[in-house]
């Protein structure tokens, strides 16, 4: 089984997606949609066929907040 490894300019994607969330909140937004680039590494290490690619993937979030969230914001 080949050895894979993903790389993100972004490791913790957790944090980054409680920032938009809440810009989104503070500017009423109610739709986001972001592409995040990834690199992804797979390297199989055989004796006889050892090999090592990377590719990039491209992942998409979507975000998208209800009308009374956003005016649940609005009043804080």
């Amino acid at each position: 089984m080949p050895k894979i490894e993903v790389e993100s300019a972004t490791p913790d994607i957790d944090y980054e997606i409680e920032q938009i969330v809440e810009a989104m909140l503070k500017s009423g937004t109610r739709i986001l949609v972001t592409n995040k680039k990834l690199k992804v590494t797979i390297e199989e290490d055989e004796e006889e066929k050892p090999f090592k690619e990377t590719i990039e993937a491209e992942i998409s979030i979507k975000i998208q907040a209800s009308d009374t969230l956003l005016e649940k914001a609005k009043e804080e």
